[in-house]
């Protein structure tokens, strides 16, 4: 399989991904500020992506800044930017609809240095799978020789917590027992962790660290398998003080999402 971005004839550059059958080619010229290329300038300028640092990550959908670095020996005249739907193999475009090739010029910490930091924000216009891809060009107008370049997913689907222990709605509970809370979650996407908030139903305060009683507090409880689709999970609660209380779970995915109808149950807590 094959991650690298490679330039053609005319200045067109496909990605060559069989996994995720991603083709696609791009007039690289124009757009971007540089001069005419020179014949005693031969290095090409390189540019890299640090943000996304890897592959294949997942956001929601919101804005979304993408960074990296250029060099050249000469100077970095400009770093362009390009984004393209991985399903229609199509570029979007300053209208908002997608279609031919179009890039965008980022913001260069130092133009026209030897190296530059460089940043774009972009806000994806629905969920789904994208390819971003970055172009350096020096003062010569050479661009890169080797085109980097991320996938990733934009995830608006929030994950789905279930739990099975106990298996009543209502338990009953000696004070200071432990009692076992287990269940299930699972997201397109990916869950990461499970979250659990305890409600006092006489004062409706919430359990928050340090064991104080207030405002809602999510306290962050691990999975079986975190960043599987679907995952166990399980946990131990005990209760110090007499009284009812609601044990609420809800699972966040790798977007961040969270369960926005989390699983409860409730718990009678007696001497």
């Amino acid at each position: 399989m094959l991650n690298r971005l490679i330039p053609t004839t005319g200045e067109q550059m496909k990605i060559g991904n069989s996994a995720l059958g991603v083709a696609v080619a791009a007039i690289l010229a124009g757009g971007l500020t540089a001069g005419p290329a020179h014949a005693d300038d031969v290095v090409a300028p390189d540019a890299v992506i640090t943000a996304p640092a890897l592959q294949d990550e997942v956001y929601g959908r919101k804005a979304l800044t993408f960074s990296g670095t250029a060099t050249d020996d000469t100077g970095v005249a400009s770093v362009g930017i390009a984004f393209q739907d991985r399903k229609s193999r199509l570029w979007f475009r300053p209208d908002g609809t997608w279609g031919a090739y179009q890039r965008y010029a980022t913001v260069l910490s130092q133009p026209g240095t030897v190296k530059t930091n460089w940043s774009y924000t972009w806000t994806p216009p629905s969920a789904g799978s994208y390819v971003v891809q970055a172009v350096a060009k020096d003062k010569a107008g050479h661009p890169d020789k080797v085109l980097p370049f991320r996938r990733f997913e934009v995830d608006t689907a929030a994950p789905d917590t279930t739990i099975k222990i106990p298996t009543g709605a209502t338990t009953q509970i000696r004070k200071g027992r432990s009692a076992t809370i287990s269940g299930t979650a699972r997201d397109d996407h990916g869950v990461l962790n499970v979250y659990e908030a305890i409600e006092n139903r006489a004062t409706h305060k919430w359990l928050r660290p340090g064991g104080v009683w207030g405002a809602i507090y999510w306290h962050k409880k691990s999975v079986v398998r975190p960043g599987a689709p679907g995952t166990d999970w399980s946990f131990g609660q005990s209760f110090s003080t007499l009284g009812t209380f609601t044990v609420q779970v809800r699972a966040s995915d790798r977007a961040g999402l969270a369960d926005p109808t989390p699983a409860s149950r409730t718990f009678k807590v007696v001497r």
